[in-house]
């Protein structure tokens, strides 16, 4: 299999393999909020998302120490054999009661992060900080969440959503062993405790609070979101094709123009601008019902976001530390879930999560507009 310079896996062999997990993740995701919605119903599925969010993301805490304190984890190729454990998970959620699915999810996503902080880790040691060449290899991102987004409804007719879960659990173990198989004994697997500590220090520390923060609004308010817009769509199908399908395709065109404004403005600031734009963004999908929402809900700015945030951590550590700066791109879209099933239990509602929203939106853009540069 095609390899890159150093030793990195091929980008081509990178891009089937995100290909594959992104379209297990899309599928599962698109099932699991329809899931929610039909078996608990309206009420109480707006605040157990937020429940069942945290069951996807803390476990990004478990994934990432397991590599810093197991040296048995320190090779890609052993890391991505154990993440296949996944494949088992998935499955078992239409065997469990619907409030209890957490406890699956949990279980998958802990090996789910074992698998991509890697597979991102192989990447960013590949495009060598080009955000042009990481967006361009990262379109298979909305590509192939386009595809997944359309799976359950077209194989829940067939099987219900046992046949969808086992779908997911399958092509995401598919994924972890490809990646096993790709990968040499010698490659970096996860991050070590010194890499970790020195990654942290090259980072400002209010840069890792502020995208802590904004992470923690943005991941529930459209998580609530989604709920809104099943309902809005009102089928499993619809619910895929415009949550999913269609707004990726807009994704696709958007995608790579982030890349080139990443590499001509400095990321941090390009990330500032997103951050107001989801703001007024946020505000207008909160008011707005019917059609005028799923125009609004197609506009494609998740890939600006995505793109900046990314290169403005992988910029400021060094190649070696790619893995590491991997971690730490998925601990600040992840961690924030922490605090969810605290919001969960106190009965956190749609107008107080728009409102947790605009907070966080606002004054991290505020901070962001002073922070020149990433490092120090």
């Amino acid at each position: 299999m095609a390899r890159g310079a150093g030793g990195s896996l091929g980008l081509r062999l990178i891009a089937a393999i995100l290909a594959l997990d992104t379209l297990a993740f899309a599928a599962y995701y698109t099932a699991s909020r329809a899931y929610v919605r039909d078996f608990l119903g309206e009420v109480e599925a707006y605040r157990y998302v937020a429940v069942l969010v945290a069951a996807e993301t803390v476990p990004v805490l478990l994934a990432v120490a397991l590599g810093v304190l197991g040296e048995a984890f320190r090779g890609r190729r052993l890391v991505a054999a154990v993440s296949v454990l996944r494949a088992l998970f998935y499955p078992l959620v239409v065997f469990v009661d619907p409030k209890l699915i957490v406890i699956p999810v949990f279980l998958g996503s802990v090996f789910g992060y074992l698998f991509y902080i890697n597979a991102l880790g192989a990447l960013l040691e590949s495009v060598r900080g080009s955000a042009r060449t990481y967006a361009v290899v990262t379109l298979v991102f909305p590509i192939f969440w386009s595809i997944g987004s359309l799976v359950p409804g077209v194989l829940e007719p067939i099987g219900g959503y046992t046949i969808v879960f086992a779908f997911v659990g399958l092509l995401g173990g598919l994924a972890s062993a490809l990646l096993a198989l790709a990968s040499r004994p010698g490659d970096s697997g996860a991050p070590g405790y010194s890499s970790v500590v020195a990654s942290l220090k090259l980072l400002k520390p209010r840069l890792i609070i502020v995208l802590l923060a904004a992470g923690a609004g943005l991941n529930l308010f459209w998580n609530i979101m989604s709920i809104k817009l099943y309902e809005t769509s009102g089928s499993l199908l619809l619910f895929g094709l415009i949550g999913g399908t269609l707004t990726t395709i807009l994704s696709t065109v958007a995608r790579p123009v982030a890349g080139v404004l990443a590499d001509k403005v400095e990321p941090i600031k390009m990330l500032a601008a997103v951050y107001a734009t989801y703001t007024v963004y946020g505000l207008l999908m909160y008011r707005l019902e019917g059609m005028p929402f799923i125009i609004l809900w197609l506009i494609p700015i998740y890939p600006f976001r995505e793109v900046a945030q990314t290169m403005t951590i992988s910029r400021s550590l060094p190649k070696e530390y790619q893995v590491t700066a991997a971690s730490i791109i998925t601990l600040t879209y992840s961690l924030p879930s922490i605090t969810y099933p605290i919001l969960y239990f106190v009965g956190v509602s749609v107008a107080e999560a728009a409102a947790i929203y605009v907070a966080t939106l606002t004054l991290s853009t505020i901070v962001l507009v002073t922070v020149r540069g990433a490092q120090g």
